[in-house]
């Protein structure tokens, strides 16, 4: 089993999490797994269409490497809360 030893931020960085100091877990992004959720087949395609990026770097936003642009995560709520 892997504890955290060091500096926890190098931790987190190193095993793609998020610090928050004061807590003591590295959280994760959700972000892919919610896109993931809405739209289950070719998401990094949908993902890529609305950030006007190519599917490469809409892989990245999925997993977490880069942080999504302003218009997908609204895309994201918009496409939560709508009602049929």
């Amino acid at each position: 089993m892997r504890t955290a030893f060091g500096n926890p931020v190098a931790t987190a960085i190193e095993i793609r999490g998020q610090f928050r100091p004061g807590r003591d877990k590295i959280v994760t992004r959700k972000f892919g797994a919610v896109a993931k959720a809405l739209w289950p087949d070719k998401t990094a395609a949908h993902v890529a269409s609305i950030a006007g990026c190519d599917e490469r770097q809409a892989k990245r936003y999925l997993a977490g490497e880069y942080e999504a642009p302003l218009s997908v995560i609204l895309a994201v709520i918009v496409e939560m809360t709508m009602t049929v």
